[in-house]
């Protein structure tokens, strides 16, 4: 017994140390195609499971490790189903059951009740209505409900046990799948009880979003359960095998979903992927954005087109009376040239006072030089 606490514990602290460096194995595998720049920026390679870890990421480490580590367990130790070991029938008298199971010690039974309780689950198995509850629920709630009578009283203590197992993971859940401001709030307690000055960075491996997929899960995984167990669903029938064995092939699943469910949380980060209400409010920042620049450039038009059109030089152009003025045109085009390059530039900018402003002084350098012009013809 020693032995095997020490054994357990073991596993326990090494397991999450080993998990994280297999997958740091498997991570370097899958990119050892990249190609990096030199020794000194190997990091550009690598994906967001080889970086430093906060607290919080080794807690979700050793949680989801030693959960799938528990499942694990639970089926190489699954415990045998009597009436399978036989390789006896649903409709087998119980004579048959024993004869088929005598000379095999309680281990290689892996029966944990003792002696004088085996010889009275045969005694139970003698009767069929019970050798169809014991197919339904397995051995321990007949073996350790002493104040069942009925095989009601008998589903309902197989209930209690099958929801406490959910509910602890249900738990374990609700612990991995915590969001980032809860993960950075935990990391800043535990390196300021542990003494650190490590400086927090980001956390980017929220998996919050996971939550709702698991509690489905698990509580879809319950009412199954649940219509099995009380005989709504599936049904025990002659020469059926395998699939008579209810109990056994609940415990597999029940197992094989809690090791698939929180690898593929633990593997997957949902913040790789963002929440609907990030993408509409990227979505709107970016249409906000674009109204803004076609403001701005409206009213840069607008703008430059009143200046221009207040020149008397262009209005000269447009109505035809500079026609014979070739040298006054080509100046008067090099204004409205450098008036229509300063407003845009000012505008784009961002800076409405200054866009004014150049307006303005383009304004009054072509009224400047129309003065000029005429006092140079009289």
């Amino acid at each position: 017994m020693a032995n095997t606490t020490l054994y357990t514990l073991a596993v326990a602290i090494f397991a999450p140390y080993a998990l994280r460096h297999g997958l740091t194995w498997l991570a370097r595998y899958r990119n050892r195609g990249a190609s990096v720049p030199n020794v000194a920026t190997n990091a550009v390679g690598k994906t967001k499971l080889l970086d430093r870890s906060s607290p919080s990421d080794w807690m979700i480490l050793a949680i989801t490790s030693l959960t799938i580590l528990i499942s694990l367990n639970n089926l190489l130790h699954i415990p045998w189903d009597l009436v399978a070991l036989a390789r006896a029938d649903a409709y087998d008298p119980s004579v048959t059951i024993r004869a088929n199971t005598m000379g095999r010690s309680l281990s290689e039974l892996r029966w944990p009740y003792g002696e004088a309780a085996l010889d009275a689950m045969y005694g139970k198995l003698g009767q069929y209505e019970s050798r169809r509850l014991y197919l339904r629920i397995g051995a321990a709630p007949l073996m350790e409900c002493r104040y069942c009578t009925s095989a009601r009283e008998y589903t309902g203590y197989a209930m209690i046990q099958t929801l406490f197992f959910h509910i602890s993971r249900l738990l374990v859940l609700g612990l991995v799948t915590c969001s980032s401001t809860t993960l950075q709030s935990l990391d800043a307690v535990l390196l300021r009880l542990a003494g650190s000055e490590l400086v927090l960075k980001e956390v980017g491996k929220d998996r919050s979003m996971w939550r709702k997929v698991g509690i489905w899960t698990i509580a879809s995984a319950v009412a199954f359960e649940s219509a099995v167990m009380n005989d709504y669903v599936g049904e025990i029938q002659k020469n059926q095998g395998w699939l008579n064995h209810i109990h056994t092939n609940l415990f597999i699943a029940r197992n094989l979903l809690v090791i698939a469910l929180f690898g593929l949380i633990f593997l997957q980060p949902s913040a790789l992927h963002p929440a609907p209400i990030t993408k509409v409010q990227l979505s709107m920042r970016s249409i906000a954005t674009s109204l803004e620049s076609t403001l701005l450039l409206t009213q840069a038009q607008h703008i430059g087109t009143d200046v221009l059109w207040r020149d008397p030089g262009l209005r000269e152009i447009v109505g035809g009376r500079a026609a014979h003025n070739p040298l006054r045109r080509d100046e008067e085009d090099i204004r409205e040239a450098k008036a229509s390059e300063a407003l845009p530039r000012a505008l784009v900018e961002g800076h409405w006072n200054t866009a004014k402003t150049a307006a303005q002084r383009a304004w009054a350098e072509s009224e400047v030089a129309n003065a000029k012009a005429e006092a140079g013809q009289k």
